[in-house]
Order: structure tokens, then sequence, then C-alpha cells
């Protein structure tokens, strides 16, 4: 049988609860997927690169959410300063449609 090297630098992306189950199996993939029935490449995959598995029962079994979400990324302004201008512009319609207090009285 092969030499397993053990892992003993986790990627960051992996998570907590598969790393402590990881160290109490002994430091063996092998042995590891087993347990969780789910093959050992997908744990090894996770642990040395962070690489998640598609697969949302795989993913479920790894102690990762069912579904993968991708951070929100911000819209890049166009040119400097337009968040500011867009924001006077919007000071001046709202100014424009709030109805003005008028000092005269009406007559009728």
């Amino acid at each position: 049988m092969a030499k397993m090297n053990p892992i003993y630098r986790f990627d960051p992306n992996a998570p907590k609860a598969l790393i402590t189950t990881y160290i109490k199996a002994g430091r063996n993939t092998r042995k590891l997927s087993k347990e969780l029935n789910v093959n050992h490449f997908y744990i090894n995959q996770l642990l040395k690169y962070g690489i998640e598995p598609t697969n949302p029962e795989i993913r479920v079994k790894l102690f990762l959410p069912r579904t993968h979400r991708k951070p929100p990324t911000p819209r890049p302004e166009e040119w400097v300063g337009q968040k500011r201008v867009k924001r006077n512009v919007a000071k001046m319609a709202k100014k424009t449609r709030e109805p003005e207090l008028y000092e005269q009285e009406i007559i009728l």
C-alpha cells in the first residue's frame, strides 16, 4: 500500500468541523472518506487547496452549506467623483419635488 503524507497546513477555506474530524481520524483521508461516505479526492482537494465540490449532497457531507454563494462584487466607479455627483443631483431633484412654503396668502 502506498504511503500517505498527512496534511498539516490547511487551506483557510476548509471548514473547521472537517479539519477536526480529519485529525480525529488519524490524519488519514482514506479512513475519513469511509466514515463520511465520500470520495477521498474531495476531502484532499478541500483540505489542501480549498476547492469545494459542486454536488450539494457531497457538500453537506463535508460540512459545507448545500449551495455555494458568491460574495457580492461592488460596481466600480466609471469616473472619479461619480458617487458624489449622483448624490448631489439626487438632493437637487428632491428639493424641486418638495412643495415650497408660500409666504403669500392666496386670495380668491
